[in-house]
């Protein structure tokens, strides 16, 4: 096993001696495994990462990946280790996304470090967005190795269901790395009306927790909803948050509270887009209303990981699923 791939986290807190493993990668705190891998290889590793780095490694949780070079290229289809390196960096942040479902949290990903002692390659790899807590806060959050599971086949399972919001296959862009030149985003060429309705929504979900403006991110969390329950451009305010509400609603009560909430977040989301004076703009109220949303996706996309057929319906079949919900 002479490739060491290592990716820090942030804001993310795990019981001592936690080894948590998926899909050939391994959550864990261990510093044993740092150091092991500095006494090994001290004089490169040092040189090309740097202490301060590799001590940013040891201090937090971090994901571990060990095997030969060849097994890695072999395991995610790869022509080469950067391209390996690209895939696992987004398997991390898939499964990373989906501590979300279990509770509001900052968790997110930081630095991938790869080192191949037998090609005598290394690179670091950094994501420059993390996530802030539905507050805009950054907290550290444990999760207990139940509730790793419990996101893994969250994970699992949610993968099944965005079938067709799907990043277009890493290898075609980094099959050959030339950093002196312009390189493209595999967003780029994506086949954006082939994304599905529930993709889509939790994109908005995503970039609703990487930002930590709260009016920014309140109309984020909006756009979930109008994404999963609009098919015109009509009264959307109100078709929206009705709908909504009589979706995750248990009782008319519940669904009159989850309704006022919606109505809300898109005071918020129309006075901040239009350039007015923010709704209930002190920071207390946008907390407030940002928590109480962030709350609210959460549930819808617990409830659609359960059924998410209504979701996949065209417009026609979706408007009488939409009259069946209110009026069935």
């Amino acid at each position: 096993m002479n490739t060491y791939i290592f990716c820090s986290t942030r804001h993310l807190d795990l019981p001592p001696n936690t080894f948590f493993s998926f899909r050939q990668v391994t959550l864990t705190n261990s510093r044993a495994i740092v150091e092991e891998f500095v006494t090994q290889y001290r004089d490169h590793a040092l040189i090309t990462f740097g202490t301060i780095s590799l001590e940013a490694i040891a201090s937090c949780p971090y994901f571990l990946v060990r095997q030969s070079a060849q097994s890695l290229m072999q395991i995610y289809n790869s022509s080469n280790l950067y391209t390996a390196a690209h895939i696992i960096h987004d398997e991390i942040d898939f499964f990373t996304a989906s501590l979300w479902f279990l509770k509001d949290n900052a968790c997110s990903t930081a630095m991938l470090h790869l080192y191949c002692s037998e090609a005598e390659t290394a690179f670091n790899k950094w994501r420059t967005s993390g996530q802030s807590n539905s507050k805009g806060e950054y907290e550290v959050v444990e999760f207990k190795e139940r509730e790793l599971n419990e996101a893994l086949h969250i994970s699992n399972r949610f993968r099944s269901i965005i079938t067709s919001f799907r990043r277009v296959d890493s290898k075609q862009f980094h099959m050959d790395v030339d950093f002196s030149r312009t390189t493209r985003s595999s967003f780029v060429e994506e086949p954006y009306n082939n994304h599905d309705r529930i993709g889509r929504a939790f994109s908005f979900i995503s970039l609703a927790r990487q930002s930590s403006l709260l009016p920014l991110k309140i109309s984020l969390y909006v756009a979930s909803f109008e994404c999963l329950f609009t098919n015109d451009h009509s009264e959307v305010t109100h078709k929206v948050s009705e709908r909504g509400a009589f979706y995750l609603a248990n009782d008319r009560i519940e669904a009159l509270g989850i309704f006022k909430t919606l109505k809300a977040g898109y005071a918020v989301r129309s006075s901040y887009l239009h350039g007015q004076k923010v709704a209930g703009g002190t920071k207390e109220k946008l907390q407030d209303t940002s928590t109480k949303m962030d709350a609210l996706c959460r549930r819808l996309f617990r409830k659609i990981l359960d059924d998410h057929t209504p979701f996949t319906l065209n417009d026609q079949e979706l408007q009488k699923w939409f009259d069946q919900l209110l009026f069935g």
